[in-house]
Formats: structure tokens, sequence, C-alpha cells
């Protein structure tokens, strides 16, 4: 996780019991909607620039290749999305984007499992 993403999420640590507690005493579940709907928020907008960043990498290595592009599967693309688009690590990104640029290019050697075993690695682990 970033630097700059650890105080938003020191402030929900520290912020959840006390909306919960209220929302339970009052029965106003309407502050624990609206802090869900910030946390999510907060997540979003990093993910956000993350996700471009990604697909932009990897629309340039489908047309670098000169191979015809094909569909993603969905799973796949999912863990792209979401779990590539939450890594900092510049290496990382890369090996997320080729994993994307393979599958879009019908690579038989893109498989969905490949996302979720990159998405337990470190950058260190990766990298051996």
């Amino acid at each position: 996780m970033s630097d700059e993403l650890l105080p938003a999420v020191k402030a929900i640590e520290e912020l959840e019991p006390a909306v919960q507690a209220f929302a339970e005493a009052t029965g106003a579940f309407g502050p624990v909607r609206e802090f869900t709907a910030w946390a999510t928020d907060l997540i979003r907008y990093r993910r956000a620039p993350h996700q471009a960043k990604l697909l932009m990498r990897a629309a340039e290595k489908i047309k670098a290749s000169g191979l015809p592009p094909s569909a993603v599967s969905d799973r796949l693309l999912r863990a792209a999305l979401e779990d590539g688009a939450m890594e900092d690590d510049e290496a990382m990104q890369e090996r997320w984007a080729n994993l994307l640029a393979n599958a879009g290019t019908g690579s038989p050697i893109a498989r969905a499992a490949f996302g979720r075993v990159l998405s337990e690695l470190e950058p260190e682990d990766a990298a051996i």
C-alpha cells in the first residue's frame, strides 16, 4: 500500500467502530452507508489511474505484437483491473500488463489462474 493512502486507511480504521456504534445505538444506518461509500470512493480514486495505465500498456503491447486482438476472459480482466490496478511497483505493473496483453492476443499461456498467482506475489518473489 502506498504511503499516500496510509492516512486514509488509518482514519477509516479509527472511525469504523464509532460509526458502527452510532448506527446500532440510534438505528440510523445512513451514516454507515455514507462511511462505506466514502471508503470505497477513496479506493476507487486511487485505483482508477492505475487501471487506465495498465490498460494503455497492455493495448500498446498488443499493437506492437502485430497479432490480431482477441477477447480477454472476464476472470482475467477482473483480476487485472482489481488486483493489478492496486500495484505500486513498476515491475509488477509491467507483469500485469504483459499478462493482459498475452490474453488480448489469444495466447494459450495467459490463464485466469495466473492473475490469482500474480496477485499473491511480492515484487521480489516475482523477480525470482
